[in-house]
């Protein structure tokens, strides 16, 4: 094996997201540090590694600058992966957060969007905040009993001993088991008014009665979310709805961005490819065909009719001894290829930016789910923005060049965002970002001069939007000597403060160590441009 080759893979073996320096691979191998630095520096060259730009110098497997989310809950990765669900996941963490034991939810959409896998995220999610709890999950379909309100009762609310023939004990219902977790009570306008009523009672004072009880009460902190795919106005009753403050709507798949739709099918050919362990190879026209067809059952029949185009591929793959499992237009369903009749300019643009191979996308274990969405461009403006922190962190240990440094990488920052505006999606009412640059204007005449720049206004409108993806997707820890950065700039720490306040104010946020890190550069780079 030769040298370059042993250091490569001795970095894929010690890097655990932490970096590698020459002087450890040097030891670990018994090589010449001169020699290992020139094969490292060859290595980064060919895009096959990366490194830091903060002493000492780590070189890393992967990239430490791409957005990380193995360290976020899945319903933060989807509203991130989908942006069309953003609102349903911010709804669904409140119904989670809200002290003492979160709040009661109903969960609105058609067939197939999905209803069933956001309250298991919720549950998920709930249990990741107290690591230390198991929280109970149980889902219970109000349809199985629809036509015997008593059974169904008994179900969830348990039962007497003696109640009726057969109940020889005591036995508990769902709201009892479900006891310090959560309730997921599925097609819940099959639950009759009865029971409607019943479980009211349970939402306002937390107790119950089990089935033929007359006195003892029962108490549960059982957290409810109900799903439906009906008008709530005609199938539940006004009361009931009224207990029930949360209500998420899901989208329909025809609702939802043309990017989201690529990103699951990709995540379900994915999942085919893991299951058989083999790649599976798919055409452009069948690709345009999965993004464009009519799916009225939603995201659940797009996985199903997934399945079912790679389970017949993969039979020809294995009758005919094929040497890949293809999925070609030809092989579809005609109801799925008949789209190709449409005009498509907009998914075929879309499939423009996936890597093709031989007029075919392959996916396998190493084939990476990302957004194509707006979202993307945020992670390019992060992964940009988290290498302006690192390059910060170098330059302050060289104070002669600093300042001219910082200049140089935040304008590169800069130029990253203004490339990446186009169709970007704002988290804050405009209203807010005019009102802050109004009072921005008058603090301070080189910041106004500066904020008359068109290009400039607009990179900072989106800097400043994206705060809550930072707070989300950067790790703060390895932040740079803030009081370092004072030292140097003593004179420019007070018009730091007081755009920090301005802001603070105007967005109701306290601004973290890192924003003001970047604030201190942004008054470097208006004192210092000229």
């Amino acid at each position: 094996m030769k040298r370059i080759d042993l250091i490569y893979n001795t970095i894929k073996n010690l890097d655990s997201g932490e970096g590698v320096t020459t002087l450890e691979i040097s030891k670990y191998l018994n090589l010449e540090r001169s020699n290992v630095s020139k094969d490292l520096n060859l290595l980064l060259k060919n895009g096959k590694l990366f490194k830091n730009n903060s002493r000492p110098v780590k070189y890393f497997f992967n990239n430490p600058n791409a957005t990380d989310f193995s360290k976020k809950s899945a319903l933060d990765k989807l509203s991130y992966l989908y942006p069309s669900l953003a609102p349903a996941v911010k709804l669904a963490k409140t119904a989670i957060l809200y002290p003492p034991n979160g709040m009661n939810s109903l969960i609105i959409g058609d067939t197939g969007v999905g209803k069933s896998m956001l309250a298991k995220l919720m549950h998920e999610y709930a249990n990741s905040l107290d690591t230390s709890k198991d929280m109970p999950f149980i889902h219970f379909n109000c349809s199985d009993y629809s036509n015997n309100t008593q059974l169904l009762s008994a179900q969830l609310f348990g039962v007497k001993k003696g109640t009726f023939t057969g109940a020889n004990e005591d036995r508990p219902g769902l709201i009892e088991e479900a006891n310090g977790g959560i309730l997921f009570l599925d097609e819940i306008h099959n639950l009759p008014s009865e029971g409607q009523e019943m479980l009211f009672v349970f939402m306002d004072t937390g107790y119950f009665k089990r089935l033929g009880e007359v006195s003892k009460r029962i108490k549960s902190s059982a957290r409810i979310i109900c799903a439906t795919n009906k008008d709530i106005n005609q199938s539940l009753l006004n009361t009931f709805i009224r207990r029930i403050p949360i209500k998420i709507n899901l989208p329909d798949l025809n609702e939802r961005l043309i990017e989201e739709r690529l990103t699951l099918v990709e995540y379900f050919i994915k999942e085919e490819s893991l299951k058989l362990d083999k790649p599976i190879l798919v055409s452009k026209n069948s690709m345009l065909s999965l993004l464009s067809y009519d799916c009225p059952y939603n995201v659940g029949q797009l996985k199903s009719d997934i399945t079912l185009a790679v389970a017949n591929s993969y039979t020809d793959y294995f009758i005919n001894n094929k040497k890949h499992i293809k999925i070609n237009s030809p092989d579809l369903p005609k109801d799925i290829k008949s789209a190709l009749n449409k005009n498509l300019d907009k998914e075929r643009k879309l499939l423009e930016s996936l890597n093709c191979v031989d007029g075919y996308f392959v996916y396998d274990k190493n084939t990476e789910i990302t957004s194509h969405s707006f979202i993307k461009q945020k992670h390019i403006i992060l992964s940009k923005y988290k290498d302006l922190i690192n390059n910060i962190d170098g330059a302050i240990h060289h104070k002669d060049s600093c300042t001219n440094s910082i200049v140089n990488h935040f304008n590169n920052y800069i130029d990253t965002v203004i490339e990446n505006q186009s169709n970007f999606s704002y988290t804050f009412e405009e209203s807010a970002y005019d009102e802050l640059l109004s009072k921005l204007l008058i603090l301070d005449k080189d910041l106004k001069e500066r904020l008359s720049n068109d290009t400039f206004k607009r990179f900072l409108h989106i800097h400043i939007d994206m705060i809550y993806d930072r707070i989300d997707l950067i790790d703060s820890t390895t932040l740079p000597s803030l009081n370092k950065l004072k030292s140097i700039y003593k004179d420019y720490y007070p018009l730091t403060l007081e755009i920090k306040s301005l802001i603070e104010k105007n967005y109701n946020i306290n601004l973290s160590d890192l924003e003001v890190v970047f604030l201190i550069t942004l008054v470097i780079l208006i004192k210092n441009e000229k």
